[in-house]
């Protein structure tokens, strides 16, 4: 299936793994990944073609989307090219690129979902105060998730860091294990602002939020914006809970291998990694699954409705 072997003497356990396991990771990898990419491209298509793309709230949850998609898409030309059996892609200096593209990527994915919250409580505060809202907010947030991504991803080009292959042996990644340096302190760092300052960043913008929403005139409450916000509430919520598994085995290996000074052998952990990366390439799917099920307006274009956001608004009052 894979066009040769999978090259484990390179990979970022050196050995660690051996073929079945690395095949069965693989497997549900890419599994995951395809159908995750085309429930995501069907999204993608409604909140683009669609009515929806001249709304104002549906832009970065758009451009969250799309990069969900880029992110599994070119991962699939990546797998092409190796089972067309193309050795630079094998070759792990390649990882410099792949890795640059793929930590690119992932942290747009990031710095995306954490701007929409954002957003909702740069609205909410606008709408409490009475303010105008600022159209120039949307390039703003583009603007910062460009920046954030590629200061992350730029770094080993400039000596903090390198790229290893990771547990699929077929992307690669930051490497873990780190030098006894300042390097260390600054990869880890780069670490924390890619993970924990965005979920620390989402959850204070919803707290703030809920507090906002709160100083609404209870005889002109902007439910659209309020849908809207519940919206991104559930969508974080779900997204968070993909990303958890990978990013918490990557920061206890972190941890024990850097800090503690202990031996971390994968081999009896593989089926937590398999799992962990399967649930993390999986998030298109069920970002798909969860927007449909809370966004009322969106699942009635993604399956052919005509229902306008008048309709869904009525039925929010009355439910009050």
């Amino acid at each position: 299936m894979y066009g040769k072997p999978i090259d484990t003497e390179n990979c970022y356990w050196d050995g660690a793994f051996n073929q079945e396991d690395i095949a069965a990771l693989v497997d549900g990898w890419i599994l995951t990944g395809r159908i995750g990419f085309f429930m995501v491209i069907w999204l993608n298509i409604n909140l683009w073609c669609t009515v929806l793309r001249r709304d104002l709230k549906y832009r970065n949850l758009a451009a969250f989307t799309t990069v969900l998609a880029l992110r599994r898409g070119y991962q699939y030309i990546f797998y092409i090219l190796r089972y067309m059996e193309y050795d630079w892609v094998d070759d792990i200096h390649n990882c410099s690129t792949y890795g640059f593209i793929d930590t690119f990527l992932g942290v747009y994915e990031v710095e995306s979902l954490t701007h929409i919250c954002i957003e909702r409580y740069v609205v909410a505060k606008y709408i409490a105060n009475g303010w105008p809202i600022r159209r120039w907010h949307y390039f703003l947030y583009q603007c910062l998730c460009l920046f954030f991504s590629l200061l992350y991803s730029l770094a080993p080009f400039f000596g903090v860091g390198n790229y290893v292959k990771d547990f699929s042996c077929l992307t690669c990644t930051y490497n873990m294990v780190l030098p006894d340096t300042w390097e260390r302190y600054a990869v880890l760092s780069i670490f924390l602002l890619r993970s924990a300052k965005p979920v620390l960043f989402m959850l204070i913008m919803r707290f703030w939020t809920q507090q906002m929403e709160a100083k609404y005139d209870d005889k002109n409450v902007p439910w659209v914006e309020v849908r809207f916000a519940h919206i991104v509430d559930s969508l974080t919520t779900t997204v968070l809970g993909c990303w958890l598994p990978i990013t918490a085995i990557r920061a206890i290996v972190i941890i024990a291998i850097n800090f503690l000074g202990m031996e971390v052998d994968m081999k009896e952990y593989v089926w937590a990694i398999q799992w962990a990366v399967w649930v993390e390439w999986f998030t298109p799917a069920v970002v798909t699954v969860s927007l449909m099920s809370v966004d009322h307006l969106l699942r009635s274009k993604m399956f052919g409705g005509d229902k306008t956001e008048d309709d869904i608004i009525k039925v929010f009052e009355k439910e009050d």
